[in-house]
């Protein structure tokens, strides 16, 4: 999918890429922090058949170098929400339907709150809380337990050294095969931390500071299309409770486990993620 991704220029002058493909009703597939367009590579020829597929390399996630200085704007999920508001007023994508991944989803209701719903088809949520750190009303975080004195830690790791810092916030999770497979340096550890020391640190840090406190619970309940949930029943991040609050919260929602995978179940099971993606894409569509 790299060699179709076009520079697209955001309204600020900043350089992303993106990549349409297909027809159809519009489907936007927002992908996490420090991930890229590759988590959804396996699926857009299929998707493709039946939707105009829209996927973006987010600001600060790619190879184009920002023309920004950090120092002065720091990289922030509000702006990254702003720059898709410009992507789909650009592209003319007539009621989206959004499809975001761990961070994608964050800055899918970013977006919600920013600008409102009365573009949007619906919404596909991938394993994601609405709230990353413990409150006093709230243990669906991340791990279920994660405070603002750790959050504050996992920054502090990040900025001695960032691909380590990263990868131990997935090792030191709910999934026991990430947490070896990171203590014996497997060699996905060694691609993964490989692929980490190429990003834009600052930006990806930057980035974190400004979601991780976040809290999108009040708007949940606003949310009057259909969405999707998508969860991992090993993710790393966050436990099936936080599907159950989801659903508890929604309007009109219909969710999916996928067993056995982590919080990136295109990866570990693309082809039962693929299913589970249509299953929600259908359930959207029949909706008035």
């Amino acid at each position: 999918m790299s060699n179709t991704m076009k520079t697209f220029t955001l309204e600020d002058g900043e350089p992303i890429e993106v990549s349409v493909s297909g027809s159809g009703h519009p489907l936007l597939l927002v992908h996490g922090w420090t991930s890229g367009p590759h988590i959804w590579a396996p699926f857009v020829d299929t998707l493709s058949q039946h939707f105009q597929v829209v996927v973006w390399r987010a600001r600060g996630h790619g190879p184009l170098r920002t023309k920004l200085s950090l120092a002065e704007r720091p990289l922030t999920v509000e702006q990254l929400a702003y720059d898709l508001k410009y992507l789909i007023q650009k592209f003319q994508l007539k009621d989206p339907i959004i499809v975001g991944h761990s961070m994608g989803a964050m800055l899918s209701l970013e977006y919600f709150s920013q600008f409102g719903i009365n573009n949007i088809k619906g919404f596909v949520l991938v394993d994601q809380s609405p709230c990353c750190l413990n409150r006093p009303d709230w243990s669906h975080s991340i791990y279920g337990n994660f405070t603002s004195s750790m959050n504050e830690k996992h920054i502090q790791n990040m900025k001695l050294n960032f691909s380590e810092g990263v990868l131990q916030l997935a090792a030191q999770g709910l999934n026991t095969d990430i947490a070896c497979g990171y203590k014996n340096n497997s060699p996905w550890v060694q691609d993964l931390r490989t692929y980490l020391d190429s990003l834009d640190a600052q930006a990806m840090i930057s980035l974190w500071e400004s979601f991780s406190v976040k809290d999108w619970r009040p708007i949940l309940p606003t949310l009057s299309f259909r969405t999707g949930l998508i969860f991992g029943s090993q993710s790393q991040f966050y436990t099936l409770d936080t599907k159950v609050y989801l659903e508890k919260h929604l309007t009109q929602c219909k969710g999916e486990v996928i067993e056995g995978a982590h919080h990136s179940p295109q990866i570990t099971h693309p082809q039962k993620f693929e299913e589970a993606l249509f299953k929600m894409l259908s359930f959207i569509q029949e909706s008035q």
